[in-house]
């Protein structure tokens, strides 16, 4: 939605007569924080002018204001001396991983996109950190009169308020939400502050029903003159006591949340104290649009990119996850959700438990605490994700543990020559219904592509000699040829070579062999094989 306080005048009238509610709030939330002196970094978000931020900066050893508009940022550092204004949204928090101790809205959220601010709330507080939202509405009532709230009802009618620009927010609505956080204390408040006349008409020009009667064409000069003449009366020439209503709600991440950083990052005693403290939490969801439960993340697959990460006691924690109850088969809505995204299939497509060494365990102790070793559909999609996603080790564990092999592909990347021979008898075998294996026709040419990739030197030359063509090629169009020689097989790129396999053929990037080979050792390192299959493919071209 369009900012309301963009245009230069809009944030110069902002910076100078807005009322010093804020630090009347931040007095008395802060004493209701449970953290003794002062705060690290603190952040407050959608800071405008600096008006919210300059009290902060009492509170933290470094103050930053987060604005997403730069005519309200530029103002900042006259406004808030010592702070530092960044500009951007709330919506993309520009800071690292746990970085804050306090982030604070004062008013903000309601023009946010709140499923995309949370989770980036989340990430960027620290542990213990406190998450403050407040709000406050326009100065419209005297104590003791109603003729400035008759004034403001009269003055909301000659200028209405933007349509569905800002959305409600109060702690009932902010503790329905599933945030990730959890509501420790709010209170609703009435701040009383004395005016003069002068200032409060410089600071109802600053409201966003006046920014929207401007971006509809409205002068500002006729806005003041109207609000200019129909206050005297009102006001009468005198300062008055006006009431701001407001609330604040003080939150801190949830136990699911906590849960969660303890999972990825090893914190076994804190993950077995939530548990035992709330035993709930092993079947409790994220609340992230991936709805995963606390045994999903151990997969490092498919939910936030800064939790895909696998700590070095990633069993222990697994273990004690399932020792706790957590369901091995439950579904989470990572791409897209079905029937395939549990934390087995999530696990041996993911590479961060693989680079760590812990795949494989990880992979068997699911399987014994009776994860579906053939998938929930009993479509063999364990065992189909490991081969597809090039895992062979856990593809291997799975096939030792009992998953069924009942098509060519899946025996051609296992190496189990004697189903490779029946099911081409059976042109194949049963269909393949896992998605993201993308036939592409013959399932005897996907089965010599992977036999390619996962070094089945033997089951590729049976493959060639049935009369599959050495050029076939995956979805993708990389051919075994292309793949043997990434993964640094260098028999099979050698029997391949021999039976003419097309060293010049080009992938959907326009990579050759040799090309995608000199691509893997500088993105990924050199294999054992590689140095040897570039001489061979390089001998070839120059042959």
């Amino acid at each position: 939605m369009p900012n309301p306080f963009s245009s230069e005048d809009m944030a110069a009238g902002y910076a100078r007569a807005r009322p010093p509610v804020h630090q009347e709030v931040i007095r008395r939330f802060r004493s209701l924080l449970s953290h003794s002196g002062i705060f690290g970094r603190a952040l407050d978000v959608g800071c405008g002018s600096g008006l919210s931020t300059k009290p902060l900066a009492g509170l933290a050893q470094t103050c930053i204001g987060l604005e997403p508009s730069e005519a309200m940022a530029r103002l900042g550092p006259s406004v808030a001396p010592g702070v530092s204004f960044v500009v951007g949204t709330a919506e993309a928090l520009p800071f690292r991983h746990r970085t804050m101790e306090l982030i604070t809205a004062a008013g903000s959220l309601n023009y946010a996109d709140l499923e995309l601010f949370f989770p980036e709330a989340c990430s960027a507080l620290a542990k213990d950190g406190w998450l403050v939202v407040y709000d406050f509405s326009p100065g419209r009532r005297f104590p003791s009169s109603s003729s400035l709230n008759e004034w403001y009802s009269a003055f909301s009618a000659r200028f209405p308020s933007p349509p569905h620009e800002a959305r409600p927010l109060n702690p009932e609505i902010l503790g329905q939400l599933d945030s990730g956080f959890h509501m420790v204390s709010y209170e609703n408040f009435e701040i009383t502050l004395t005016l003069t006349p002068e200032f409060y008409l410089e600071y109802v020009l600053t409201e966003t029903n006046v920014a929207f009667a401007m971006r509809n064409g409205v002068s500002l000069e006729s806005i003041r003159s109207w609000c200019s003449e129909s206050l005297k009366p009102v006001w009468t020439g005198q300062d008055h006591q006006v009431i701001f209503e407001g609330y604040f709600a003080c939150m801190q991440l949830s136990a699911f949340e906590l849960a969660v950083e303890a999972i990825v990052t090893g914190d076994i005693d804190t993950l077995q104290g939530l548990l035992g403290e709330r035993p709930e939490l092993i079947r409790a969801r994220s609340a992230r649009k991936h709805r995963a439960t606390l045994l999903h993340y151990v997969a490092a697959n498919g939910v936030e990119d800064f939790r895909q990460t696998t700590p070095a006691n990633a069993v222990a924690i697994t273990r004690a996850l399932l020792e706790a109850g957590a369901d091995v088969d439950a579904l989470a809505e990572t791409y897209g959700g079905g029937s395939l995204q549990t934390t087995l299939n999530l696990l041996v497509s993911s590479c961060h438990p693989a680079k760590a060494g812990l795949q494989i365990e990880i992979a068997e102790l699911l399987l014994d605490f009776g994860a579906a070793i053939n998938g929930l559909d009993d479509d063999g999609s364990p065992l189909l994700t490991a081969l597809a996603f090039h895992y062979t080790a856990a593809a291997e564990t799975l096939a030792r543990r009992g998953a069924r092999v009942d098509n060519v592909i899946a025996a051609a990347g296992l190496g189990h020559d004697h189903l490779v021979m029946r099911f081409i008898d059976q042109e194949g075998g049963p269909t393949i219904a896992v998605p993201w294996i993308r036939m592409t026709g013959d399932p005897l040419q996907l089965a010599l592509v992977w036999a390619g990739i996962h070094g089945r030197t033997a089951t590729a030359e049976i493959l060639l000699r049935k009369g599959v063509d050495p050029a076939a090629a995956d979805s993708r169009q990389f051919t075994a040829l292309h793949w043997a020689a990434y993964y640094g097989h260098v028999e099979t790129v050698r029997m391949l070579l021999d039976c003419n396999a097309p060293h010049e053929a080009r992938n959907c990037y326009g990579g050759t062999p040799l090309g995608q080979t000199i691509w893997a050792t500088i993105h990924e390192g050199v294999r054992p094989g590689h140095p040897a299959i570039i001489d061979l493919l390089e001998g070839k071209g120059k042959g």
